[in-house]
């Protein structure tokens, strides 16, 4: 039993669309721009890249235990390797590896969309570089001046 990418990949699409931001090929960016604009709320931002992932491993899991049940003796891998850990000899879910709040804090944001932030950009007269949490979402297709973008590198610190 094994997970490949195009299942994470295709799970993660879904997930997006859900949103309604098919733009966004991160969850984690797509997180970061959503609680930059305004909607701090925890409960209404989609999962991190991380607990996402742990959250199919241990769905495809249980799939593969319930595809197996009719059998005496199943062979499953080990569950630990599957979004869960022991502890205090007790077996338990990995929730999330990352915070679930965004790193970056960042106070200027920009509201260019057409404009390619070249003229009146906020973030330009900030002298600060265009982020996610601008409208042009910091992406080089639609920013002239994107050079820095939220990244998994940035935000990687364990629990």
């Amino acid at each position: 039993m094994s997970i490949t990418e195009a299942t994470i990949s295709e799970a993660r699409e879904f997930f997006v669309c859900l949103y309604g931001r098919q733009e966004f090929q991160s969850l984690d960016v797509l997180r970061a721009h959503l609680w930059s604009s305004g909607k701090s709320d925890l409960r209404s931002l989609p999962p991190t890249e991380d607990a996402f992932r742990l959250h199919v491993e241990r769905a495809l899991y249980q799939l593969a235990l319930y595809k197996q049940a009719q059998l005496a003796n199943p062979l499953l891998p080990p569950t630990t390797h599957f979004g869960r850990q022991i502890m205090n000899n007790k077996l338990l879910p990995v929730m999330m590896k990352k915070a679930p709040k965004p790193d970056f804090i960042k106070t200027v944001y920009c509201k260019c969309k057409k404009s390619k932030c070249l003229k009146a950009c906020t973030c330009f007269k900030a002298s600060v570089p265009c982020v996610v949490g601008c409208l042009c979402t910091g992406a080089k297709g639609k920013c002239g001046r994107a050079t820095t973008a939220l990244d998994d590198s940035s935000s990687d610190e364990e629990l």
